[in-house]
């Protein structure tokens, strides 16, 4: 019995033994075990739903690893791998676990922060639009005819957040060496809303033909009509509106002779001692060298009665804060004219009469008023008085 407990204490003395020189050479390969901290790991979606776009941007979270100190020294954030898992999400905003894979087995992670992250999925949409085409560097003697583009439209795809953001999709011509006639295979590109930048959208096709030939010296134009009229309506009377039908006129003829024409006129339009609403029909004067389908108008001049008053308004005198400023006039009178929709709507306290004394040393002096805030369409006869006598003390 004695030998049995002496064999037994031999192997427990050799079994310490052992684990002692184990944990040396672990200690002596591997290093002690610490803790590091890695603080920019990338976070990776997964099981997105079909038709699905995650829109946010997710970021990184923070790792506490632990392990060997010879592997937790060497390594990096995108070591590890982080993810969040959309299975089963559909569309809108969530807040997901972040789940943690060490890179190696005997790494094992202590702590994320933060440990959920916010997700926002949206569903990708298709936005259909016409390709526009933009010329640049035209030269002086070459005149563009329309282009021809093939394919003539372009998808848009993206969240439908962005797509709402979208201007519109085209291409840009350099006709800087062009002579004749030229093809042209361009990149599309998309146009933002002012302020907003392209993020996670396409354009299916990416690149389209646009072929580009010199136009023909006959060409067309669409620019306004403007009316011309002389004289006064009858006294007492006034012009409150004018129009005319149509609006505008197209024009053909050589390229350049009509290229430069920003509007045509018509005949001038005597409305002397008008008093009543009146529909003219007046001829279009054509410019030399250009042909129109119309040579007349209909111009429509509607005259209304003014209407007279007068009111009192008070007079207020600007001045530095550390003066006193006096004035033997309180208010002044003043004469305006206008419709009577606009007349009967004034508000006496809504015009101001101001007279400036700021900046201006002790003494007396006579100053200009100023009538400021009248409507537009009331126009100011008459203000007496003109001036005031203001002290300064």
């Amino acid at each position: 019995m004695k030998k049995f407990f002496t064999r037994l204490l031999n192997i427990k003395a050799i079994s310490v033994v052992f684990a002692i020189a184990l944990w040396y050479y672990v200690i002596g390969i591997q290093g002690p075990i610490i803790q590091g901290t890695f603080s920019n790991v990338p976070v990776l979606p997964i099981n997105v739903p079909s038709g699905s776009f995650v829109v946010n941007n997710i970021g990184t979270v923070s790792i506490t690893a632990e392990g060997p100190s010879k592997i937790i020294l060497g390594l990096k954030d995108t070591d590890f791998s982080s993810i969040v898992d959309l299975t089963g999400k559909t569309f809108g905003d969530f807040y997901l676990p972040v789940e943690v894979h060490s890179p190696l087995t005997n790494i094992t992670s202590k702590g994320i922060s933060p440990p959920e992250i916010k997700v926002s999925v949206e569903k990708l949409t298709t936005l259909t639009l016409p390709i526009s085409v933009v010329f640049e560097n035209i030269p002086k003697d070459f005149l563009p005819s329309m282009p021809v583009v093939s394919p003539v439209s372009a998808n848009v795809v993206g969240p439908e957040s962005m797509l709402s953001q979208v201007d519109k999709v085209y291409v840009s011509v350099d006709l800087t060496s062009i002579t004749d006639v030229a093809t042209f295979n361009l990149p599309v590109k998309i146009a933002m809303k002012e302020g907003t930048e392209p993020n996670n959208i396409y354009v299916n096709p990416s690149n389209c033909v646009v072929v580009v030939s010199k136009a023909s010296i006959s060409t067309s134009i669409t620019v306004p009509i403007i009316p011309s009229i002389t004289g006064n309506p009858l006294s007492g009377f006034g012009v409150k509106s004018l129009s005319i039908d149509p609006r505008t006129i197209t024009l053909s003829g050589d390229y350049s002779k009509i290229s430069n024409v920003q509007g045509v006129s018509i005949e001038p339009i005597d409305i002397s001692n008008l008093s009543k609403t009146t529909t003219f029909n007046a001829n279009i004067v054509i410019p030399e060298g250009a042909k129109s389908t119309i040579n007349k108008c209909s111009v429509k001049i509607e005259v209304e009665p003014l209407k007279t008053v007068r009111i009192q308004i008070p007079i207020v005198i600007l001045h530095d804060d550390t003066k006193l400023a006096t004035s033997a006039t309180d208010s002044v009178e003043i004469t305006i004219s206008g419709f009577a929709d606009s007349i009967n709507g004034i508000q006496a306290q809504s015009i101001s009469a101001t007279v400036d004394a700021t900046n201006l040393d002790s003494g007396t002096y006579t100053l200009p008023i100023t009538i400021t805030n009248l409507p537009q369409n009331l126009i100011l006869h008459f203000m007496n008085p003109t001036s005031c006598e203001v002290r300064i003390s």
